[in-house]
């Protein structure tokens, strides 16, 4: 049998370093496509799920996670003593579409297909998985230059930072547990934690995350290990 990838997301760059790191490793061509073929291995690779579906989920299979609601009403109830944050979009993606509403705000609401009410946080992370194993823990750091921001996006100016990360107890099996939030072979969960009250929640589940070359590259031989019977290797 043959890998093959199993992907709609045929221009992401990440899917197709990921094609190709698998190509140098197996010797021949691993392709892409978003049919699984007779006699290979799929590797899925993406599965959008929009923010809503996800806090749905979460909540319904009693995973820590952000309050929300599709109310403007019962958001405004919130904002009496918190901040609320406005997603304009249920899709988007790195921030996009965000708007964040101050306490007691008194400016026109912008619409939204979602409120969340924001949930403090000393500390966030990426942790990426493959099926139900844990491959990278990285932890969103701010950039010289750039202030505090609630929202910490690659906008903002927060980076996926590698080195000196402190994993707080219990943030692997937080990520196992959401094997199946959807059905891609990779994901990449926001994790938050607070450290003042211990406390870990899941922000969201990218299905086809960002993967540098050196992540990659770990991820290919996770891969070709969990396969080598399959694979004849």
């Amino acid at each position: 049998m043959k890998l093959r990838i199993v992907t709609t997301q045929l221009k992401s760059t990440s899917c197709k370093l990921l094609a190709d790191t698998l190509t140098e490793k197996v010797g021949y061509k691993v392709f892409r496509s978003p049919e699984i073929a007779s006699f290979t291995v799929g590797i899925q690779y993406g599965d959008p799920r929009n923010k809503l579906y996800q806090y749905q989920w979460l909540t319904n299979h009693g995973i820590p996670t952000v309050e929300y609601t599709t109310k403007e009403s019962e958001a405004k109830k919130w904002n009496k003593t918190d901040v609320v944050i406005a997603r304009q979009f249920i899709n988007g993606q790195d921030g996009s579409g965000i708007v964040l509403i101050p306490v007691k705000s008194e400016e026109p609401w912008p619409e939204a297909k979602v409120y969340t009410k924001y949930k403090e946080k000393t500390h966030e992370y990426r942790v990426t998985i493959f099926q139900d194993k844990v491959l990278t823990i990285l932890e969103k750091r701010r950039k010289n230059g750039f202030a505090p921001s609630p929202i910490r996006t690659t906008g903002n100016g927060y980076i996926l930072a590698r080195h000196n990360v402190v994993e707080p107890p219990g943030i692997r099996e937080l990520a196992q547990s959401l094997c199946y939030t959807n059905r891609s072979d990779i994901k990449g969960v926001d994790i938050c934690y607070n450290q003042n009250t211990n406390e870990l929640f899941v922000l969201e589940i990218n299905s086809a995350p960002e993967l540098g070359p050196w992540m990659v590259e770990g991820l290919c031989n996770t891969i070709l290990n969990t396969y080598k019977e399959e694979l004849s290797l």
